[in-house]
């Protein structure tokens, strides 16, 4: 997706642990373990929604480059998971990718065409939720909308 704003803006709102409630659909609450800023190795904790019940989650940033790139990871659960973006100037707007990681191993495997579809279907709503909360949607007059790129997967073994 595109948002009409600098990148260091839409950095500084995704990476603000305390907002990610605000557009993740399956986070309660969210807050930081100290007063530090994001950088890695920095830990925060959620509170999410998973499989009907309300689990508490430790993450830690993983990856963190101001204005680009933000991703944190949990292996607090059974299943090892991350969450995070990629942002990228293009002309006048910024492009935001939203990512999802999972690590299934073993029979989890098994899984992997469900969650698949799973975080596709949630990534996407989180993108949109975040679009519409920074800007309007913008369109691209040669293929009459946005070019579909809002989210990534990436499924681990």
């Amino acid at each position: 997706m595109e948002v009409r704003r600098p990148a260091a803006d839409i950095f500084a709102y995704v990476t603000r642990i305390e907002n990610n409630p605000r557009f993740h659909a399956r986070a309660v609450a969210t807050w930081r373990l100290d007063d530090r800023e994001p950088a890695i190795g920095v830990q925060w904790r959620a509170k999410v929604r998973f499989g009907g019940f309300i689990r508490q989650f430790e993450f830690h940033v993983t990856d963190y480059v101001l204005d680009e790139r933000f991703m944190s990871w949990t292996t607090s659960g059974r299943v090892h998971f991350g969450t995070g973006c990629v942002l990228a100037p293009h002309g006048d707007t910024t492009r935001v990718t939203c990512i999802r990681e999972i690590e299934l191993a073993k029979w989890n495997v098994l899984l992997r065409p469900i969650a698949v579809a799973m975080l596709r279907r949630e990534i996407n709503q989180e993108a949109l939720e975040l679009q519409r909360q920074l800007e309007s949607p913008v369109t691209d007059a040669s293929t009459g909308g946005n070019d579909g790129t809002i989210s990534t997967i990436v499924i681990r073994q």
